[in-house]
């Protein structure tokens, strides 16, 4: 009824067993780490991104700054199949940089089922250009991004409110003190230059009215417009890209100073002062007799005048001046008041615009 086994025999048989066991054991062991590395595997892909939309806030709002906190990826780090663009290093690198080529914009914005955010950012030269963590609220950037101003606002020197600048250098060069800007350049994502070319504009003289500097750089930029209307390339260009007007002195109570301007560009031609003794401010220093202007005033020789070009407009401070309808002779002579030109060098029957 029992079947009998030699000593010898029995031991390799419990041998046997006790290996089989072990071996089992192993294999679900195996098993085990197997599945859970699927489980882990499965709860990656079951990320999902369940909004992701265009950022449509004025872009100076969206202009950021990398942290370090987070690196740069194809989509959304927390998906299987993102791969990494930049790494934290990179990007502490880039927020480190004193160029503002290297200023951040982001565009886009993405939401996954997990409620974590992602922003789709680009640096303003276009060499990097990605996803990245910015935490769990799109009312605020974090994570991998913070805010940044690109531009620190400041205020006007004497010598920039007091006086009158022109182009140091006029030309072509995109140097960022040849020709003007739409904004400081790099500081607005894709906003460039005013004009291309700012040889047609040597002679137009300009004001500044706002003053600041690059934060990346710290450099002095200015805005300026032009004095005489010619506002064609009225923007932003560095401080160090202007020179004085050849003309910048106080004008005394009782003169009068005339810009000559080209009508065509609006260019300055050269300006005269002159002054009447014993006038006063607002005074009057010449009259109308009878259609006819009354002598005592001053005649202009148009030999007297250097750099002198035809046709031209006469402006002063800045202002229009008006026409007079029944001058007479205007071709000739000028009466003007300071600061209010009643006649100017040509009148409604068309004569030339010159001084004789």
């Amino acid at each position: 009824m029992y079947q009998k086994y030699a000593k010898g025999e029995m031991h390799m048989r419990i041998h046997i067993k006790q290996s089989v066991i072990i071996s089992l054991a192993a294999f679900g062991l195996l098993a085990a780490v197997g599945a859970t590395n699927a489980q882990n595997a499965s709860a990656k892909s079951r990320v999902r991104v369940t909004s992701n939309v265009k950022l449509r806030t004025d872009g100076s709002t969206r202009n950021v700054a990398f942290t370090g906190k987070a690196g740069l990826y194809t989509k959304a780090s927390s998906l299987k199949s993102a791969k990494k663009v930049a790494t934290t290093i990179t990007l502490k690198d880039l927020a480190r940089s004193k160029k503002s080529t290297k200023n951040v914009r982001a565009y886009r914005v993405a939401r996954t089922n997990k409620g974590k955010v992602y922003y789709k950012v680009v640096t303003f030269d276009g060499h990097y250009r990605g996803w990245i963590y910015g935490g769990r609220s799109k009312a605020v950037f974090a994570g991998g991004l913070k805010s940044y101003q690109t531009f620190q606002q400041g205020s006007l020197t004497n010598d920039m409110s007091n006086n009158t600048f022109q182009f140091a250098n006029p030309g072509t060069a995109n140097d960022n003190q040849t020709v003007t800007y739409k904004q400081p350049a790099w500081t607005q994502y894709k906003i460039g230059r005013q004009v291309t070319d700012s040889t047609p504009y040597a002679t137009v003289n300009y004001k500044i009215d706002q003053a600041g500097t690059r934060t990346r750089e710290g450099d002095q930029w200015v805005h300026i417009y032009a004095t005489n209307g010619n506002s064609g390339a009225d923007g932003w260009i560095l401080y160090s890209g202007l020179k004085t007007a050849s003309n910048n002195s106080p004008i005394a109570d009782n003169a009068i100073r005339i810009n000559l301007v080209d009508s065509a560009t609006g260019s300055s031609i050269t300006s005269v002062d002159y002054a009447k003794s014993g006038a006063t401010k607002g005074a009057t220093v010449g009259s109308n007799v009878n259609g006819d202007l009354e002598t005592g005033f001053k005649r202009f020789k148009r030999n007297s005048i250097t750099n002198f070009s035809c046709p031209f407009t006469i402006r002063l401070h800045w202002i229009y001046v008006n026409s007079w309808p029944n001058c007479r002779n205007c071709s000739r002579d000028i009466w003007f008041k300071r600061d209010n030109f009643s006649c100017k060098a040509n009148n409604q029957q068309g004569r030339s615009n010159r001084f004789d």
